[in-house]
């Protein structure tokens, strides 16, 4: 089952960024890698260190054993949401339907490459047995403790990557989520529309890329449309 709200059509497009052998290794074993939200590299990413919080009152404040409690209590659920939270296999992709240098930059290296579907496409023709996919929007501001959006809130300074995100929640208690990643198999890799080779890569190496994307896995691949000149300041 898929959880989305009404502000994302279903059939909306999507693109993701990743390595040429990220993309081989998932057409070859037609398994689609989902990392563990926690793992992520990006310190942006991580969750909130409550965990390492206490509660601030001031020097003169006069609290009561009640609303110490409830304050303590209220911090223990925090605490706990952002573990759990923290802990689900997560798949970031963007809204973006043209390319950005900055993303080919940040989530794929030089012989990368981006790859074109819709929300619909990648759900259908993904096995997530056992999960609920509950798809969203990122959000981008500020983080407050208390802000339940936390956990789909970036800071301000990515906005421009406009990121949906796939969170593939357990259906029951049975379920153990891995340290690092889930492998969820392919179905069909039809849910592939396209795939645009990095404005870093070669010529030469595009074009096998290009060829082999076309030739070995029937999929329609091009280079990238953005011109770079390197010998700008």
């Amino acid at each position: 089952m898929i959880y989305m709200r009404s502000e994302v059509d279903i059939d909306t497009p999507i693109c993701r960024y990743m390595s040429y052998q990220h993309l081989l290794k998932m057409l070859d074993e037609r398994q689609f890698f989902v990392a563990i939200r926690n793992t992520f590299d990006d310190v942006n990413e991580c969750n909130l260190p409550i965990t390492d919080m206490h509660i601030f009152y001031d020097a003169h404040a006069n609290i009561s054993p009640e609303q110490l409690k409830s304050d303590s209590d209220r911090l223990d659920k925090q605490r706990e949401r952002q573990q759990e939270m923290g802990n689900l296999p997560t798949s970031c992709w963007t809204l973006r339907s043209t390319e950005s240098y900055l993303m080919w930059k940040a989530y794929a290296n030089k012989d990368g490459v981006c790859i074109r579907s819709t929300i619909r496409k990648l759900i259908n023709c993904l096995d997530y047995d056992g999960y609920d996919a509950v798809c969203v929007k990122m959000l981008y501001g500020s983080y407050s403790r208390s802000n339940e959006y936390n956990v789909i809130t970036k800071d301000i300074y990515y906005d421009d990557e406009r990121e949906l995100r796939f969170f593939f929640v357990p259906q029951n208690d049975t379920i153990t989520i891995p340290d690092k990643y889930v492998n969820f198999p392919i179905t069909s890799q039809s849910f592939i529309e396209e795939v645009v080779t990095s404005p870093e890569m070669s010529e030469y190496k595009s074009m096998l890329c290009v060829n082999e994307m076309m030739g070995k896995y029937h999929l329609s691949a091009h280079k990238s449309r953005l011109s770079i000149n390197h010998s700008a300041t």
